[in-house]
Formats: structure tokens, sequence, C-alpha cells
């Protein structure tokens, strides 16, 4: 909350500072305030270039907010810019929460491309993999498996998972 304080203050100094703006924007998400870390954004863009750190924080605080098509905007407006692994997994979760799963899954597959060791695509392509396999009613089982071993793969990475544990042993067979 001190961050916020003195980022009001350099905008103040100066207003055309996209730099200040960022920070300002950076501080806001930090704290949870993400309409004003939208605004902050949005200030920052018109500013300068789109830099895709700026879009990508832009894009998470419309995701905090539930605002799902903005933040899918904001993605792909990344991926013309060149794109980035990190904005292809969050793409991932904005589809995954608007529940289409298999076009989340092909993002995460994506950006497991680029960065194959990015747990957070892996397991969003597990939970991607189970929603399909559940919603189909459990027919493709080839789902369920690569979902079980992605999330092994993923804990053998970054061992502190707790939910992913959970989640190995209810969908694994016996």
């Amino acid at each position: 909350k001190d961050a916020i304080k003195f980022a009001k203050r350099a905008v103040e100094l100066n207003a055309e500072s996209q730099a200040g703006w960022a920070n300002l924007a950076a501080a806001y998400s930090l704290t949870g305030d993400y309409e004003n870390a939208v605004q902050a954004y949005r200030q920052t863009l018109e500013l300068g270039e789109p830099a895709i750190p700026i879009l990508l924080g832009l894009a998470d605080a419309h995701l905090k907010l539930g605002n799902f098509q903005r933040a899918e905007n904001v993605l792909n407006a990344i991926e013309r810019e060149g794109g980035s692994p990190i904005a292809r997994e969050r793409m991932g979760l904005v589809l995954f929460k608007q529940r289409k799963f298999a076009s989340a899954a092909e993002a995460y597959r994506d950006a497991l491309e680029q960065q194959p060791n990015d747990t957070a695509a892996m397991n969003g392509l597990g939970i991607s993999l189970m929603a399909i396999y559940l919603r189909d009613g459990e027919e493709d089982d080839k789902l369920r498996v690569e979902a079980i071993s992605l999330w092994r793969r993923s804990l053998s990475l970054r061992p502190n998972q707790g939910s992913l544990i959970d989640l190995i042993s209810r969908y694994t067979e016996e």
C-alpha cells in the first residue's frame, strides 16, 4: 500500500511518464484493487507502445475482475505483438473460465511448446483435459491418463502442490 502512495506522487509529478503509470497499475494490482489497476494500465497504454508486460498486467487485472472477454481481447493483442508463452498460458485460463475446455487445452499446449517446464500450463492442460473427460461422460480414458501424467510431471518440477496430489489420488484408478 505504501507503493501506491509513492506511485501516485510520481504520476502527479510527471503525468506523461509511462513507467510511472505502469508502476501505479502494478501497485494497485498487488493490493487487489483491480478496477484502479485497469484504469492505470489504460493510461499507461495511452502514453506509449503496448509493451507485453503492461498488456499482461492489464489482462490479469481483467481476469481477476471476471472480465473474461476483455482479458481475451488483451491477450489476443499480445499475440499480434509477437506473443508470449505467459500470454498463451493466461489465454488457457481465460478460455477455461469461459468453459471453452478444448480451446483452453490448445492454448495450454501452445504454452508448453514454448516453455516445456511451465507448471501452470501443465496444471491448466490437465484440468482442461479432465473437464472434457468428465463432461463427456468419462468415455475417453486417454484424457484422464494424460491429465494425471501432466500433474505428476508438474509435481516433480514443483513438489509443494497439495491440490494436485488430491486430484491425482481422486482420479487414479486403483
